[in-house]
């Protein structure tokens, strides 16, 4: 795998491929802020395929968030025509394109289990789910689209054999709903494209191969743009290179990107914590998602869905987190006791944003609040302590949807368990805190079901929150 690097024009983030073949393919991925357009100083990149890292790189300057790299690519059965031209590389199509509120996604595909995922531009997941097709035909997807934004939206399939296909469409609208974005597969249909089954268009291969790689690219606290600003978050696609190919990855700033800045204002009144985070200060801040799987099976949206705010006053930081779970479970009452396995809500806090373990230290905090407000983690040598004065904690249930808002107390690492006169530290603009959101979902049984986070962790072992604050993300306390 080679890497070079040199500057160019930006676009939105899409995929394009042209002149297939078989061996290498040349693969440019272009990353850019997504709210200002320009260049990104510091982006990192990180190519996967499977579960296995090929390659990684990072740009040193402005000018240079261009990654260039040779990857294999799959041999072409057949042959092209002479004068087919560059293809426009999308797998997976959608009509109409743009839509408005119903979409249909047509997959080429001879498998008859997929995975489908959706994403928003921002890296966002706001769909997931398994779906079942006839053996040895295609599948066209029928989806509902409720309160989603207008704009570009990001689809990817994956096979039972990790085969993975790609595509896109463009959501018309701009209207935001207060309730949850929701997208619902309403129908699934046979589909035989033509030149399925020997039909083929002329000249053209009759099957074609590809590699599928994900491209992950993502800022740290320290990126910067030309003018010394904090830029970017993360972006990720999922793409089958047949021939060369170009990727555009545009970041934002939000608030589960790897390492990326959360951006808390200030609560200029005071919170109460009630559950209903109806003060002005919540109104204008805008939502993080909980969408990254850490453990377990990847929760169908009626399961669970989740999502985040954060403000702050000198005396606390407040936390508003809103999910939906079918089922709200606490099968150990006592809170010492397998705490982790309740439905609960755990807040990772790193007081100075200074990374390293805090397995069995106080260098940073990891907070489990249970259904009845309880607040564990575990103290020196393992054991287990009792952290409700911590925070004050209250949650309304409403149906399937529960609203908790959390006023925390942000202890240093100087915590000492022995003591009782313990200080927080007082918060001030500026301060950069180590932070993840994440919730434990317990379905009524005696282990959780699902551990899923705020915080892209890449890897095999996306369970290193506890031992390891060097995962988390940074959180900035705004003005």
């Amino acid at each position: 795998m080679k890497f070079g690097f040199k500057g160019g024009v930006f676009g939105l983030l899409a995929v394009s491929a042209s002149s297939l073949f078989s061996g290498t393919a040349e693969v440019d991925v272009w990353v850019r802020d997504a709210a200002t357009g320009r260049p990104v100083k510091d982006a990192f990149l990180v190519v996967t395929r499977g579960a296995d890292t090929v390659a990684a790189a990072s740009s040193k300057t402005a000018a240079a968030s261009r990654f260039q790299l040779d990857v294999t690519a799959s041999a072409v059965e057949g042959r092209e025509s002479a004068d087919a031209g560059p293809e426009k590389f999308s797998v997976v199509e959608a009509y109409p394109n743009p839509c408005d509120d119903r979409v249909t996604l047509t997959v080429n595909t001879d498998d008859d289990a997929l995975r489908m995922v959706i994403f928003n531009v921002l890296g966002q997941r706001i769909y997931s789910g398994q779906i079942m097709t006839n053996p040895g035909e295609g599948a066209a997807l029928d989806l509902l689209l409720k309160n989603i934004s207008g704009g570009l939206y990001l689809v990817t399939v994956t096979d039972r054999f990790g085969k993975t296909y790609a595509g896109k469409f463009l959501k018309t609208g701009h209207a935001v709903s207060s309730a949850y974005p929701e997208i619902t597969l309403v129908g699934v249909r046979s589909f035989r494209p033509a030149g399925k089954a020997g039909a083929g268009r002329s000249g053209m291969a009759k099957s074609v191969g590809g590699t599928s790689y994900t491209f992950t690219a993502y800022t740290s606290k320290n990126s910067k743009d030309a003018d010394g600003n904090h830029v970017g978050g993360f972006a990720s696609a999922a793409v089958t290179v047949r021939g060369d190919t170009a990727i555009d990855l545009m970041l934002g700033k939000v608030p589960f990107s790897r390492d990326g800045q959360n951006m808390a204002p200030r609560a200029v009144s005071p919170i109460t914590v009630d559950g209903k985070a109806d003060e002005p200060a919540w109104s204008s801040t805008p939502w993080g998602l909980i969408n990254q799987l850490w453990l377990g099976d990847d929760p169908a949206p009626e399961d669970f869905t989740g999502r985040y705010k954060i403000v702050w006053t000198p005396e606390r930081l407040y936390v508003f987190v809103e999910i939906r779970d079918d089922v709200l479970s606490d099968q150990f009452p006592d809170p010492s006791v397998n705490y982790w396995m309740d439905d609960c809500v755990e807040l990772f806090i790193d007081e100075d944003a200074s990374g390293g373990n805090h397995q069995y230290n106080y260098n940073a905090f990891a907070y489990h609040i249970a259904l009845d407000y309880h607040v564990e983690d575990l103290g020196l040598n393992g054991k287990v302590m009792d952290f409700s004065d911590h925070a004050d904690v209250k949650r309304i249930d409403e149906g399937d949807m529960s609203t908790w808002e959390i006023g925390l107390k942000v202890f240093p690492k100087t915590f000492d368990e022995k003591s009782a006169v313990n200080a927080p530290v007082t918060l001030s603009a500026g301060k950069l805190i180590g932070l993840m959101v994440s919730y434990c979902d317990n379905d009524g049984t005696f282990n959780r079901e699902t551990f899923i986070g705020s915080i892209f962790i890449p890897g095999r072992n996306k369970d290193q929150g506890w031992i390891d604050a060097g995962v988390f993300g940074t959180l900035e306390l705004l003005p």
